[in-house]
Protein backbone atom coordinates (compact mmCIF):
# COMPACT_ATOMS: atom_id res chain seq x y z
CA UNK A 1 0.00 0.00 0.00
CA UNK A 2 0.63 3.20 0.09
CA UNK A 3 0.34 6.86 0.97
CA UNK A 4 0.64 10.08 -1.43
CA UNK A 5 -0.42 13.93 -0.43
CA UNK A 6 -0.10 17.01 -2.36
CA UNK A 7 -0.77 20.39 -0.58
CA UNK A 8 -1.06 23.31 -2.61
CA UNK A 9 -1.40 27.00 -2.62
CA UNK A 10 -1.35 29.96 -5.74
CA UNK A 11 2.69 29.15 -4.52
CA UNK A 12 3.30 25.74 -5.88
CA UNK A 13 2.67 22.02 -5.06
CA UNK A 14 4.32 20.05 -2.73
CA UNK A 15 4.10 16.50 -3.05
CA UNK A 16 5.30 13.23 -0.87
CA UNK A 17 5.01 9.72 -1.02
CA UNK A 18 6.45 7.05 1.26
CA UNK A 19 8.60 3.93 -0.57
CA UNK A 20 6.43 0.56 1.07
CA UNK A 21 5.71 -1.53 -0.90
CA UNK A 22 3.97 -5.07 -0.57
CA UNK A 23 5.28 -8.16 -2.55
CA UNK A 24 2.08 -9.43 -4.34
CA UNK A 25 0.01 -11.33 -2.38
CA UNK A 26 2.40 -11.79 0.43
CA UNK A 27 2.91 -10.07 3.81
CA UNK A 28 6.07 -9.37 2.78
CA UNK A 29 6.90 -5.38 2.52
CA UNK A 30 9.96 -3.92 1.33
CA UNK A 31 10.58 -0.26 1.70
CA UNK A 32 12.49 0.98 -1.59
CA UNK A 33 10.24 1.46 -3.77
CA UNK A 34 9.41 4.90 -6.04
CA UNK A 35 6.00 6.16 -6.32
CA UNK A 36 7.08 10.04 -7.27
CA UNK A 37 8.79 10.68 -10.66
CA UNK A 38 9.26 13.78 -12.98
CA UNK A 39 6.84 13.46 -15.51
CA UNK A 40 8.94 15.89 -17.72
CA UNK A 41 12.27 16.56 -17.38
CA UNK A 42 11.72 20.24 -18.75
CA UNK A 43 8.37 21.06 -17.77
CA UNK A 44 6.76 21.41 -14.16
CA UNK A 45 4.64 18.51 -14.63
CA UNK A 46 5.20 15.71 -12.21
CA UNK A 47 3.38 12.22 -11.43
CA UNK A 48 3.15 9.48 -8.27
CA UNK A 49 1.50 6.15 -8.42
CA UNK A 50 -0.49 4.03 -5.89
CA UNK A 51 -1.94 0.64 -5.57
CA UNK A 52 -0.77 -1.60 -8.13
CA UNK A 53 3.09 -0.78 -8.72
CA UNK A 54 2.83 -2.44 -12.71
CA UNK A 55 0.53 -2.14 -15.41
CA UNK A 56 -0.40 -5.74 -16.63
CA UNK A 57 3.18 -6.83 -15.38
CA UNK A 58 5.46 -3.86 -16.93
CA UNK A 59 6.45 -1.45 -13.76
CA UNK A 60 4.95 1.97 -13.79
CA UNK A 61 8.43 3.28 -13.55
CA UNK A 62 9.56 1.74 -17.06
CA UNK A 63 6.53 3.12 -18.67
CA UNK A 64 7.20 6.71 -17.25
CA UNK A 65 10.81 7.00 -18.04
CA UNK A 66 9.88 5.97 -21.22
CA UNK A 67 7.20 8.61 -21.99
CA UNK A 68 9.56 11.78 -20.22
CA UNK A 69 12.21 10.74 -23.10
CA UNK A 70 9.84 10.53 -25.75
CA UNK A 71 8.20 13.81 -24.47
CA UNK A 72 11.84 15.32 -24.64
CA UNK A 73 11.10 18.90 -24.94
CA UNK A 74 6.90 19.34 -26.01
CA UNK A 75 4.67 20.71 -23.42
CA UNK A 76 1.12 21.44 -23.40
CA UNK A 77 -1.59 24.27 -22.69
CA UNK A 78 -2.84 22.89 -19.40
CA UNK A 79 -2.08 19.58 -17.08
CA UNK A 80 -4.98 18.12 -18.40
CA UNK A 81 -3.24 17.35 -21.98
CA UNK A 82 -0.61 15.52 -20.62
CA UNK A 83 -2.77 13.48 -18.98
CA UNK A 84 -4.65 12.90 -22.49
CA UNK A 85 -1.58 12.78 -23.70
CA UNK A 86 -0.17 9.72 -21.37
CA UNK A 87 -2.60 8.10 -22.10
CA UNK A 88 -2.45 8.35 -25.82
CA UNK A 89 0.93 6.71 -25.65
CA UNK A 90 -0.18 3.89 -23.44
CA UNK A 91 -1.98 2.92 -26.61
CA UNK A 92 0.70 3.54 -28.85
CA UNK A 93 2.39 1.12 -27.33
CA UNK A 94 -0.16 -1.31 -27.11
CA UNK A 95 -0.03 -0.82 -23.06
CA UNK A 96 3.58 -2.25 -23.07
CA UNK A 97 2.05 -5.81 -23.70
CA UNK A 98 1.26 -8.37 -26.15
CA UNK A 99 -2.21 -10.00 -27.15
CA UNK A 100 -1.74 -13.17 -24.94
CA UNK A 101 -0.80 -10.84 -21.61
CA UNK A 102 -4.00 -9.01 -22.83
CA UNK A 103 -5.79 -11.71 -22.60
CA UNK A 104 -4.53 -13.43 -19.27
CA UNK A 105 -5.17 -10.02 -17.82
CA UNK A 106 -9.05 -9.93 -19.08
CA UNK A 107 -9.64 -13.64 -17.45
CA UNK A 108 -8.05 -11.90 -13.92
CA UNK A 109 -10.82 -9.34 -14.04
CA UNK A 110 -13.55 -11.47 -14.99
CA UNK A 111 -12.55 -13.81 -12.39
CA UNK A 112 -11.98 -11.10 -9.80
CA UNK A 113 -15.51 -10.07 -10.46
CA UNK A 114 -16.52 -13.67 -9.69
CA UNK A 115 -14.96 -14.05 -6.55
CA UNK A 116 -16.62 -10.64 -5.65
CA UNK A 117 -20.36 -11.64 -6.29
CA UNK A 118 -19.51 -14.85 -4.33
CA UNK A 119 -18.09 -12.81 -0.80
CA UNK A 120 -21.09 -10.34 -1.76
CA UNK A 121 -23.94 -13.10 -1.37
CA UNK A 122 -21.71 -15.12 1.42
CA UNK A 123 -21.94 -11.86 3.85
CA UNK A 124 -25.27 -10.57 2.48
CA UNK A 125 -26.81 -14.65 3.64
CA UNK A 126 -23.92 -16.05 6.40
CA UNK A 127 -23.09 -18.95 3.41
CA UNK A 128 -19.58 -20.20 4.13
CA UNK A 129 -18.98 -21.67 0.77
CA UNK A 130 -20.45 -21.40 -2.39
CA UNK A 131 -22.04 -24.92 -2.98
CA UNK A 132 -23.23 -25.12 -7.03
CA UNK A 133 -25.37 -27.94 -6.23
CA UNK A 134 -27.60 -25.46 -3.65
CA UNK A 135 -30.46 -24.31 -5.49
CA UNK A 136 -31.19 -21.37 -2.82
CA UNK A 137 -27.22 -20.46 -3.30
CA UNK A 138 -27.78 -20.46 -7.05
CA UNK A 139 -30.88 -18.57 -7.09
CA UNK A 140 -29.36 -15.58 -4.71
CA UNK A 141 -26.49 -15.42 -7.06
CA UNK A 142 -28.95 -15.31 -9.97
CA UNK A 143 -30.10 -12.15 -8.51
CA UNK A 144 -26.69 -10.59 -7.53
CA UNK A 145 -25.72 -10.90 -11.11
CA UNK A 146 -29.19 -9.86 -12.15
CA UNK A 147 -29.20 -6.40 -9.75
CA UNK A 148 -25.56 -5.93 -11.08
CA UNK A 149 -26.61 -5.69 -14.12
CA UNK A 150 -29.72 -3.81 -14.20
CA UNK A 151 -27.64 -0.80 -11.96
CA UNK A 152 -24.58 -1.21 -14.34
CA UNK A 153 -26.87 -1.11 -17.68
CA UNK A 154 -27.79 2.41 -16.91
CA UNK A 155 -24.73 3.34 -15.40
CA UNK A 156 -24.27 7.16 -17.55
CA UNK A 157 -20.32 7.02 -15.88
CA UNK A 158 -18.57 4.62 -18.89
CA UNK A 159 -14.85 4.81 -19.18
CA UNK A 160 -13.70 6.68 -22.12
CA UNK A 161 -12.78 4.03 -24.41
CA UNK A 162 -16.07 1.99 -23.98
CA UNK A 163 -18.15 4.95 -25.57
CA UNK A 164 -20.43 3.02 -27.94
CA UNK A 165 -18.99 0.08 -27.39
CA UNK A 166 -21.20 -3.38 -27.29
CA UNK A 167 -22.41 -6.51 -25.43
CA UNK A 168 -22.33 -8.20 -28.89
CA UNK A 169 -19.13 -6.69 -29.98
CA UNK A 170 -17.49 -7.37 -26.27
CA UNK A 171 -18.82 -11.17 -26.38
CA UNK A 172 -17.83 -12.11 -30.29
CA UNK A 173 -14.46 -10.46 -29.32
CA UNK A 174 -14.04 -12.97 -25.98
CA UNK A 175 -15.91 -16.01 -26.90
CA UNK A 176 -12.67 -17.82 -26.26
CA UNK A 177 -11.22 -16.43 -22.88
CA UNK A 178 -15.09 -17.08 -21.52
CA UNK A 179 -14.66 -20.62 -22.83
CA UNK A 180 -11.35 -21.30 -21.23
CA UNK A 181 -12.45 -19.67 -17.84
CA UNK A 182 -15.77 -21.92 -17.57
CA UNK A 183 -13.12 -25.27 -18.19
CA UNK A 184 -10.45 -24.45 -16.05
CA UNK A 185 -10.92 -21.69 -13.68
CA UNK A 186 -12.70 -21.45 -10.33
CA UNK A 187 -15.75 -19.83 -12.45
CA UNK A 188 -16.23 -23.58 -13.77
CA UNK A 189 -18.31 -23.51 -10.57
CA UNK A 190 -20.88 -21.68 -12.24
CA UNK A 191 -23.83 -23.18 -13.22
CA UNK A 192 -24.66 -23.53 -17.12
CA UNK A 193 -27.78 -21.45 -16.76
CA UNK A 194 -26.02 -18.83 -15.84
CA UNK A 195 -23.20 -18.23 -17.60
CA UNK A 196 -24.84 -15.52 -20.09
CA UNK A 197 -26.12 -13.97 -17.39
CA UNK A 198 -22.79 -13.73 -15.79
CA UNK A 199 -21.00 -12.45 -19.13
CA UNK A 200 -23.52 -9.75 -19.52
CA UNK A 201 -23.49 -8.56 -15.98
CA UNK A 202 -19.35 -8.36 -16.86
CA UNK A 203 -19.32 -6.31 -19.22
CA UNK A 204 -21.65 -3.85 -17.99
CA UNK A 205 -19.41 -4.03 -14.73
CA UNK A 206 -16.25 -3.85 -16.47
CA UNK A 207 -16.84 -0.25 -18.64
CA UNK A 208 -18.08 1.77 -15.88
CA UNK A 209 -15.67 4.27 -13.70
CA UNK A 210 -15.52 1.93 -11.12
CA UNK A 211 -11.61 1.06 -8.95
CA UNK A 212 -11.45 -3.11 -9.57
CA UNK A 213 -9.27 -4.98 -7.62
CA UNK A 214 -6.49 -4.45 -9.72
CA UNK A 215 -5.73 -0.63 -10.88
CA UNK A 216 -3.14 1.48 -9.91
CA UNK A 217 -3.74 5.52 -8.92
CA UNK A 218 -1.79 7.96 -11.18
CA UNK A 219 -1.66 10.91 -9.81
CA UNK A 220 -0.53 14.16 -11.89
CA UNK A 221 -0.15 17.55 -10.84
CA UNK A 222 1.53 20.43 -12.02
CA UNK A 223 1.41 23.40 -14.55
CA UNK A 224 0.55 23.48 -18.31
CA UNK A 225 2.14 26.43 -20.14
CA UNK A 226 -1.27 28.24 -20.07
CA UNK A 227 -1.75 27.76 -15.75
CA UNK A 228 -1.07 30.07 -13.30
CA UNK A 229 -2.00 28.00 -10.56
CA UNK A 230 -1.30 24.41 -9.91
CA UNK A 231 -3.68 21.72 -10.74
CA UNK A 232 -3.71 17.92 -9.36
CA UNK A 233 -5.52 15.04 -11.69
CA UNK A 234 -6.04 11.79 -10.60
CA UNK A 235 -6.12 8.92 -12.96
CA UNK A 236 -7.47 5.14 -12.30
CA UNK A 237 -6.05 2.90 -14.94
CA UNK A 238 -7.01 -1.32 -14.70
CA UNK A 239 -5.62 -3.15 -17.62
CA UNK A 240 -5.89 -2.92 -21.66
CA UNK A 241 -7.91 -5.18 -24.14
CA UNK A 242 -8.05 -4.94 -27.72
CA UNK A 243 -7.01 -1.43 -27.52
CA UNK A 244 -9.22 -0.59 -25.40
CA UNK A 245 -7.77 0.68 -21.89
CA UNK A 246 -10.13 0.84 -18.61
CA UNK A 247 -9.51 4.19 -17.30
CA UNK A 248 -11.24 6.99 -15.94
CA UNK A 249 -9.76 10.46 -14.48
CA UNK A 250 -11.20 10.96 -10.63
CA UNK A 251 -13.40 13.99 -10.77
CA UNK A 252 -13.96 13.50 -7.24
CA UNK A 253 -10.51 13.71 -6.27
CA UNK A 254 -9.22 16.36 -9.03
CA UNK A 255 -8.66 19.68 -7.87
CA UNK A 256 -6.94 23.20 -8.88
CA UNK A 257 -5.94 26.41 -7.51
CA UNK A 258 -7.71 29.83 -9.22
CA UNK A 259 -7.67 33.47 -8.66
CA UNK A 260 -10.99 33.98 -7.54
CA UNK A 261 -12.03 29.94 -6.29
CA UNK A 262 -9.91 27.87 -4.29
CA UNK A 263 -6.66 29.08 -2.54
CA UNK A 264 -5.09 25.93 -1.12
CA UNK A 265 -6.14 22.07 -1.16
CA UNK A 266 -4.79 19.07 0.74
CA UNK A 267 -4.92 15.91 -1.26
CA UNK A 268 -4.41 12.47 0.19
CA UNK A 269 -4.70 9.13 -1.95
CA UNK A 270 -4.26 6.08 -1.10
CA UNK A 271 -4.13 5.55 2.80
CA UNK A 272 -6.12 9.30 3.57
CA UNK A 273 -7.49 8.19 7.24
CA UNK A 274 -4.22 9.90 9.33
CA UNK A 275 -3.93 12.27 6.93
CA UNK A 276 -8.54 13.35 7.04
CA UNK A 277 -7.67 12.93 11.07
CA UNK A 278 -4.95 15.67 11.10
CA UNK A 279 -7.41 18.43 8.22
CA UNK A 280 -11.06 17.37 10.09
CA UNK A 281 -9.92 17.42 13.62
CA UNK A 282 -11.30 13.57 13.60
CA UNK A 283 -10.55 10.35 12.43
CA UNK A 284 -13.04 8.66 9.91
CA UNK A 285 -13.93 6.07 11.81
CA UNK A 286 -15.11 8.83 15.19
CA UNK A 287 -17.06 10.56 12.40
CA UNK A 288 -18.71 7.67 12.03
CA UNK A 289 -19.39 6.78 15.65
CA UNK A 290 -20.88 10.33 16.05
CA UNK A 291 -23.47 10.28 13.26
CA UNK A 292 -24.74 6.91 14.25
CA UNK A 293 -24.84 7.92 17.51
CA UNK A 294 -26.87 11.04 16.13
CA UNK A 295 -29.08 8.75 13.95
CA UNK A 296 -29.51 5.88 17.66
CA UNK A 297 -30.55 9.57 19.67
CA UNK A 298 -32.89 10.92 17.22
CA UNK A 299 -34.71 6.94 16.61
CA UNK A 300 -34.71 6.71 20.07
CA UNK A 301 -36.02 9.72 21.26
CA UNK A 302 -39.10 9.59 18.57
CA UNK A 303 -39.66 6.14 20.37
CA UNK A 304 -39.67 7.43 23.78
CA UNK A 305 -42.16 10.11 22.83
CA UNK A 306 -44.41 7.56 20.96
CA UNK A 307 -44.66 5.79 23.90
CA UNK A 308 -45.32 8.25 26.19
CA UNK A 309 -48.14 9.60 23.84
CA UNK A 310 -49.44 5.75 23.54
CA UNK A 311 -49.96 5.63 27.03
CA UNK A 312 -52.62 8.44 27.10
CA UNK A 313 -56.11 7.72 25.48
CA UNK A 314 -56.17 10.71 23.19
CA UNK A 315 -52.10 9.78 21.75
CA UNK A 316 -52.02 6.60 20.29
CA UNK A 317 -53.45 8.15 17.07
CA UNK A 318 -50.46 10.75 17.01
CA UNK A 319 -48.08 8.18 18.07
CA UNK A 320 -48.96 5.90 15.16
CA UNK A 321 -48.04 8.88 12.66
CA UNK A 322 -45.00 9.76 14.40
CA UNK A 323 -43.87 6.46 13.90
CA UNK A 324 -44.28 6.98 10.39
CA UNK A 325 -42.32 9.92 9.92
CA UNK A 326 -39.06 9.93 8.03
CA UNK A 327 -36.16 10.94 10.36
CA UNK A 328 -33.59 11.21 7.71
CA UNK A 329 -33.72 14.77 6.94
CA UNK A 330 -33.23 15.70 10.90
CA UNK A 331 -30.52 12.80 11.13
CA UNK A 332 -28.79 14.41 7.70
CA UNK A 333 -29.27 18.33 9.69
CA UNK A 334 -27.95 17.48 12.92
CA UNK A 335 -24.64 15.16 10.92
CA UNK A 336 -24.18 18.32 8.17
CA UNK A 337 -24.45 20.64 11.28
CA UNK A 338 -21.13 18.57 12.64
CA UNK A 339 -19.23 19.20 9.63
CA UNK A 340 -19.90 23.09 9.14
CA UNK A 341 -18.92 23.16 12.96
CA UNK A 342 -15.90 21.00 12.38
CA UNK A 343 -14.70 23.13 9.30
CA UNK A 344 -15.14 26.19 10.69
CA UNK A 345 -13.59 25.95 13.62
CA UNK A 346 -10.67 23.41 12.76
CA UNK A 347 -10.14 22.74 9.06
CA UNK A 348 -10.55 26.64 7.43
CA UNK A 349 -8.51 28.20 10.16
CA UNK A 350 -5.72 25.47 8.77
CA UNK A 351 -6.68 26.16 5.17
CA UNK A 352 -6.20 29.59 6.00
CA UNK A 353 -2.74 28.69 7.39
CA UNK A 354 -1.49 26.96 4.36
CA UNK A 355 -2.64 29.80 1.99
CA UNK A 356 0.41 31.58 2.91
CA UNK A 357 3.10 29.31 3.34
CA UNK A 358 6.16 29.45 1.39
CA UNK A 359 7.25 26.55 -0.86
CA UNK A 360 10.19 25.04 1.49
CA UNK A 361 6.79 25.04 4.66
CA UNK A 362 4.69 22.96 1.88
CA UNK A 363 7.24 20.35 1.75
CA UNK A 364 7.72 19.91 5.64
CA UNK A 365 3.89 19.81 5.80
CA UNK A 366 3.69 17.32 3.00
CA UNK A 367 6.31 15.25 4.78
CA UNK A 368 4.99 15.51 7.80
CA UNK A 369 1.91 14.35 6.72
CA UNK A 370 3.49 11.34 5.05
CA UNK A 371 5.90 10.43 8.63
CA UNK A 372 2.57 10.77 10.69
CA UNK A 373 0.96 8.09 8.80
CA UNK A 374 4.12 6.37 8.40
CA UNK A 375 4.58 6.41 12.77
CA UNK A 376 0.42 5.35 12.91
CA UNK A 377 1.28 2.13 10.97
CA UNK A 378 4.34 1.34 12.96
CA UNK A 379 2.13 1.44 15.91
CA UNK A 380 0.01 -0.83 14.79
CA UNK A 381 -0.42 -4.34 15.35
CA UNK A 382 -1.12 -4.99 11.27
CA UNK A 383 1.95 -4.85 9.09
CA UNK A 384 3.38 -1.62 7.87
CA UNK A 385 1.54 -1.02 4.93
CA UNK A 386 3.48 2.81 4.90
CA UNK A 387 7.20 3.36 5.64
CA UNK A 388 10.55 3.81 4.58
CA UNK A 389 11.94 6.54 3.23
CA UNK A 390 9.67 9.89 1.90
CA UNK A 391 10.43 11.68 -1.47
CA UNK A 392 9.17 14.92 -1.36
CA UNK A 393 8.95 17.36 -4.25
CA UNK A 394 7.93 21.01 -4.95
CA UNK A 395 6.48 22.23 -8.33
CA UNK A 396 6.12 25.82 -9.01
CA UNK A 397 5.52 27.59 -12.23
CA UNK A 398 9.08 29.75 -12.19
CA UNK A 399 11.22 26.95 -10.58
CA UNK A 400 9.63 23.70 -12.33
CA UNK A 401 9.96 19.91 -10.89
CA UNK A 402 12.57 20.28 -7.32
CA UNK A 403 13.75 16.92 -5.19
CA UNK A 404 13.18 18.50 -1.53
CA UNK A 405 13.91 14.73 -0.62
CA UNK A 406 14.74 11.96 -2.75
CA UNK A 407 16.60 8.38 -2.50
CA UNK A 408 18.68 6.82 -4.84
CA UNK A 409 19.78 2.96 -5.13
CA UNK A 410 23.29 4.23 -6.39
CA UNK A 411 25.76 6.92 -4.20
CA UNK A 412 25.61 9.59 -5.79
CA UNK A 413 29.13 10.88 -5.60
CA UNK A 414 30.26 7.72 -7.39
CA UNK A 415 27.91 8.21 -10.21
CA UNK A 416 28.09 11.46 -11.07
CA UNK A 417 28.25 10.39 -15.01
CA UNK A 418 24.59 9.67 -14.22
CA UNK A 419 23.41 13.39 -13.80
CA UNK A 420 25.77 14.88 -16.40
CA UNK A 421 24.51 13.00 -18.91
CA UNK A 422 20.43 13.32 -17.68
CA UNK A 423 19.82 16.09 -19.93
CA UNK A 424 21.78 15.23 -22.94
Amino acid sequence: MTAIVGVMNRHAIAIAADSAVTMGNTHKVINNGNKLFMLSKYEPVGIATYSNAAFMGTPWEVIIKVYRKQLGEQHFPHLSDYVSDFVKFLHINNFFTDGETQHNWLKIQIEAFYRLNLRIICQKFNFKNFDSNDPVIIEKLKDELQSCLDANRINPSICNDFVGYTFEEFKSETHEDFEEIFSHTQVSNLPLELRDLFCESFFYYWRIQLEPDYHTGLVFCGYGDNELYPSIIPCIVASGYNNRLKYFINQAKADSISEHGTSVSIAPFAQTDVIQTITQGLTPDCQNIIFNTIKSGVDSYTEALCRYLSSKPEGKKFADEIRQLDNSSIINTLSQGVLNSMRDSYTSPLLNTIAGLAKEDLANMAESFISLTCLIRRMSPSEETVGGPIDVAVISKGDGFIWMNRKHYFNPELNKHFFNNYYR
